[in-house]
Order: structure tokens, then sequence, then C-alpha cells
């Protein structure tokens, strides 16, 4: 009897071991859309494009109505739904990669603007598009929070109040100048000691 319960219960287990490893192989897909570059060169590429476009350039495309441009919502759809900029498409944040919008962004004569609520809710998908191999991609200056509530304001990026690295480079040379101008501590004299004799 214990014999025959202890062979059901392996045979659950192993049963329930082969279920979860192969319905893991049956929901795993090969990546959609494979990175052709690394991340130092898109790095670098960061540097010598023009990567966001200006609250006011967005409106201009938007009067004008240019079939070369196409707005890409990432927030989620009960956002998209309760207000967007006109004409844009939504693609929620963790759908951007998917099999199905690859073609649509393989258009290279149409310039896709990714925004979201912030400036920096499109900085990173921008940056895994542009390892996708992806150049037709911007960011809208100032996210839609900008875009809505500031119209006729300019985004201003922040700069920072002092260079850093100028402060540490200059801090680190007074530092090894006082090292080298100032003598190394003597080395403290040694105390005799005279051996005690027994009585």
């Amino acid at each position: 009897m214990k014999e025959s319960k202890k062979t059901f219960w392996l045979a659950i287990i192993a049963f329930l071991f082969v279920a979860v490893i192969g319905i893991g192989l049956w929901t795993s897909r090969p990546q959609s859309m494979p990175l052709k570059r690394s991340a130092a060169e898109t790095l670098e590429l960061l540097g010598k494009t023009e990567s966001t476009i200006s609250a006011q350039d967005a409106r201009k495309i938007l009067a004008e109505k240019s079939a070369r441009y196409r707005f890409i919502d990432l927030r989620d759809p009960a956002a998209f739904i309760q207000d967007h900029i006109d004409g844009a498409v939504n693609i929620p944040l963790n759908s951007l990669m998917a099999p199905e919008y690859a073609t649509l962004f393989k258009d290279a004569s149409t310039t896709y603007i990714l925004y979201g609520d912030d400036p920096s809710y499109a900085n990173g998908p921008w940056l895994t598009l542009q390892q996708a191999g992806f150049d037709n991609f911007k960011t809208l200056q100032g996210g839609y929070a900008l875009f809505t509530n500031f119209p006729d304001s300019a985004y201003i990026a922040e700069r920072p109040q002092f260079d850093y690295k100028k402060v540490f480079e200059s801090e680190q040379a007074k530092l090894l100048s006082a090292a080298k101008a100032t003598p190394p501590p003597a080395a403290p004299a040694k105390k005799r000691s005279f051996p005690r004799k027994k009585r």
C-alpha cells in the first residue's frame, strides 16, 4: 500500500515537472527584434544624432498633417483613451518590441515620435529601438505633460550648476600636490628596552 502511494506521488511530481518545462518551452519565443548595435555603439550614436523634437515643432507637424511623421503614445491604453495627441497610435511600452510593430517601424520614410507622460518615459524605448537598428525615431521633448499643459513654453533642459568633473580633478590635484610637498612623517623613535635582572 505504501509503495503504491509513493509511486503515485512520484508520478504526479514527474508529470508536473514535465508540464512546467513544456509550458516554458512552448511560451518562450525567439526575440522578435534582434539587437544590431552594441550598447557602446548606441551611446556613441546618442551624442551624434538629434534624438528629440520640440513641442513647437510637433505642433507644426500636426498643423501640416504631414504623413512623414507618426506619433507613438507609449502610455497605457486607459491614459490614451482619456486624451492623446491627434493621430497618435497607442503602443503600450510592454508591446513595443512585438513582431507586428517591427514591420510597421521598417518604413524608413516615416519618422516616429515617441512620447509618454514625462520626458524620461520615452528615452529607454528610444535607446532600445536604436540598438535594434531603427534610425527613424525621435522623442517628444518634455513629453505629453509639457505638450498639453504648457503649449507656448519652450522645453529648457536642466544644466548642471557645477562642472563636477573639473571640481573633482582640481581637488585631486590639490591633494596630490599637498602629498608631494609634505615630507613623509618620520618613523617614531624606537624605545630602548633594558632587560631586567632577576633577583
